[in-house]
Formats: structure tokens, C-alpha cells, sequence
């Protein structure tokens, strides 16, 4: 079937973009890179935005074309297994691909402005436990919330439990 993608530059910089019609649970992409720690992702500077969080302190230095899938707040993919980008939605032909990289996130340290420009926009791109709770329960009911950050949600729910 070829490639279900191509990265183009777009008015946000690169951007992956679909080449053909994508059903949803069609998987797009496999995230790939060097596995590095917080503190190297840290030093990457303007760049440390780039790595994507695999676990607590652990983060895949992203390579292209995974490095050029933007975020949005109205996402029509997500990480399933914390890696592979797949459709949550039907996307159809020249449609950019993006995910929510809050679904990533859980180290309180990084958060940047959203410029997706969607309905939904939430200004702010930061960790998974500060977007509304109706949106954390539909990313974790499709199933594109990595476990790191569940097994976390788990731990706060009990130790709020016994309090």
C-alpha cells in the first residue's frame, strides 16, 4: 500500500501530512531513536521539546519523520505502546498528522505555548494530569495513554484514597 504518510513544510515548520485515506486504528508510524535521560533531554535546550517521555526519566531522542508529528489539542492520532502513532479518527489525504503530547508527559519540568489553533486549544501543552479529566478518560479509554502514566494516575488514586 506504500507509505501512509509525507513530510512536508507547513506554516508550523515540517509537518507529516497523510498521503491517502487512514481509518482509525491504522497504524501510521513507529517512533525510533536513541533511548536518553531526563537530564540529556534537558540539555538538548531549545531542543529538549524533541524527545518524547517512554517512562519515568527515560525519553527516545526522536528522529524524523516522528520528530515533525505536531501536537494538537484536538488530536487525530495518538501512541499506542508508547510508540507507534495510529489514527484515532479517519483522516483523509493532506490532513496533518498530530498528537497530544500532554498523553506523553508526566515530569512537571516541560511545558511549551500551543499554537494548533483548534476549537479546543488549551493555550498550554504540559503534563497529562493537568488536561480536564473527561479529556485524560477518553485518551486512556482509547488506549493511547502510556502505561508510566497510568501505573502514576493508579498510585495518586490510592494514596488520595487513604487520606
Amino acid at each position: 500500500m506504500g507509505r501512509l504518510f509525507v513530510v512536508r513544510e507547513g506554516e508550523r515548520g515540517l509537518s507529516v501530512l497523510a498521503s491517502r485515506k487512514i481509518e482509525p486504528g491504522e497504524e501510521i508510524l513507529t517512533f525510533s531513536g536513541e533511548m536518553i535521560s531526563f537530564s540529556q533531554a534537558v540539555a538538548k535546550g531549545k531542543h529538549m521539546g524533541d524527545p518524547l517521555q517512554l517512562a519515568e526519566g527515560i525519553y527516545i531522542d526522536l528522529q524524523d519523520p516522528a520528530r515533525c508529528v505536531n501536537h494538537s489539542c484536538d488530536p487525530n492520532c495518538g501512541l499506542l505502546h508508547g510508540r507507534n502513532l495510529v489514527a484515532i479518527k479517519t483522516i483523509q489525504p493532506g490532513e496533518e498528522l498530530s498528537f497530544d503530547y500532554s498523553t506523553t508527559m508526566n515530569e512537571d519540568f516541560w511545558e511549551m505555548e500551543c499554537n494548533c489553533k483548534s476549537k479546543n486549544c488549551r493555550g498550554i501543552i504540559k503534563d497529562f494530569k493537568y488536561l480536564p479529566e473527561a479529556l485524560q478518560q477518553l485518551y486512556l479509554n482509547l488506549n493511547i495513554v502510556p502505561q508510566f502514566i497510568v501505573e502514576h494516575l493508579k498510585t495518586q488514586e490510592i494514596n488520595s484514597s487513604h487520606v
